[in-house]
């Protein structure tokens, strides 16, 4: 008998997605109906998870507003305010979508996070249902002045490392710590190492701004004819015709999973997106970040502050300060033996248990009038 009906309404984008996808496991298994409401392309991970996919058309005007934070940077707040009307214009859409797809019978619990909370948070409030806020990525407290909003007084699932947090310790009872939560990835492709761990390196771009076909460009510029090996992870949204003939030390991902890959490798290079590089420290893997916009780059400062990688800031990177930051990365004991360290902390986190009984907690509760 199912004990009741829990609904993840995130972003269908991978660094929302997949924190919570091992979650979402560990609720089915512990007899709980699970739902996503996601487009077609996340439909298999949900699936794989024992979780019903519920296919929706998102709008997905954060990519329009990442063009326009290229554009602006100044105004980064501004543009993330759920004034824009950008997100009005893709929470009246999503709203809509909900209420068709669970028409049928309304949920126990939604957990929603900060792309998709204008409607998630509405469609939780409209209809009476209790809901958990999920954070994928956290690094600086809550503003003060929104804790009186209806989304800042709902507990939160932070899957953020307790460590990469500033002030952890000064936030709130609603936040709740659980850090990463991995578990097996049945939809990914088997992979197999084929070169030398000492010398490879693993390259991925933020989904969010995808194909980033230039950002590959300057990694290739950056190592052929090197001895490093690269594997360019550009899965199903680059097409390899667009990043020419490759020299003959790189290769190309394409549906292999990263936590596989990253046990034979020795550095991670990415633009800042948290859940891949927070994958490369839980496989004890230092990083090099390259942030596309001032939301990747201030989770890239904080890993570097961390003393765990070095991020390279817009206006400086070039092929040749990617090339020498390598050799400086895999040459740096002191950032290594933090990695390391890191590594072995979320390793031994046992963050689902936390998650779950969150969960459990408020699928007893009622939900008060106001």
């Amino acid at each position: 008998m199912k004990k009741g009906h829990i609904v993840f309404i995130l972003d269908s984008a991978h660094g929302h997605i997949n924190p919570t996808l091992a979650l979402a496991a560990l609720l089915v298994q512990r007899g709980y109906r699970v739902t996503y409401p996601v487009k077609e392309y996340f439909a298999r991970r949900v699936l794989a998870a024992g979780a019903e996919a519920l296919i929706y058309s998102p709008m997905e005007n954060k990519l329009k507003l990442f063009q326009e934070i290229e554009k602006d940077w100044e105004n980064v707040v501004q543009l993330f305010d759920e004034q824009n009307a950008l997100w009005r214009e893709e929470r009246n859409d999503t709203l809509a979508q909900l209420e068709g797809l669970y028409r049928t019978g309304n949920p126990d619990l939604i957990i929603y996070d900060e792309a998709t909370y204008l409607a998630g948070r509405e469609f939780a409030s409209k209809w009476g249902i209790q809901a958990i806020r999920s954070v994928p990525e956290a690094i600086d407290p809550p503003a003060p002045e929104a804790h009186g909003t209806s989304c800042e007084r709902h507990q939160s699932l932070v899957f953020s490392p307790r460590f990469l947090v500033r002030n952890a310790d000064s936030w709130d009872a609603r936040f709740h710590f659980v850090g990463p939560l991995f578990g097996p990835r049945k939809f990914f492709a088997p992979w197999r190492a084929t070169t030398p761990r000492e010398r490879t390196i693993l390259v991925s771009a933020t989904t969010g701004l995808l194909p980033q076909v230039d950002y590959f460009r300057l990694v290739i510029q950056a190592f052929k004819g090197s001895d490093f090996y690269v594997i360019l992870s550009v899965g199903d949204h680059v097409s390899p015709e667009h990043l020419g003939t490759l020299p003959g030390n790189f290769v190309i991902n394409t549906g292999s999973s990263h936590l596989d890959m990253l046990e034979d490798v020795s550095l991670f290079i990415g633009q800042g997106g948290s859940g891949s590089a927070i994958e490369a420290l839980y496989c004890g893997v230092p990083v090099m970040l390259i942030p596309p916009t001032p939301i990747h780059e201030a989770f890239s400062v904080r890993i570097a502050e961390l003393g765990l990688g070095i991020c390279i800031v817009k206006h400086e990177v070039s092929a040749d300060i990617v090339r020498k930051t390598a050799d400086l990365l895999l040459n740096n004991l002191e950032i290594r033996t933090r990695v390391a360290q890191v590594k072995m902390t979320m390793r031994s986190d046992d963050g689902a248990t936390r998650a779950i009984a969150l969960i459990e907690e408020m699928c007893r509760k009622e939900l008060l009038p106001g």
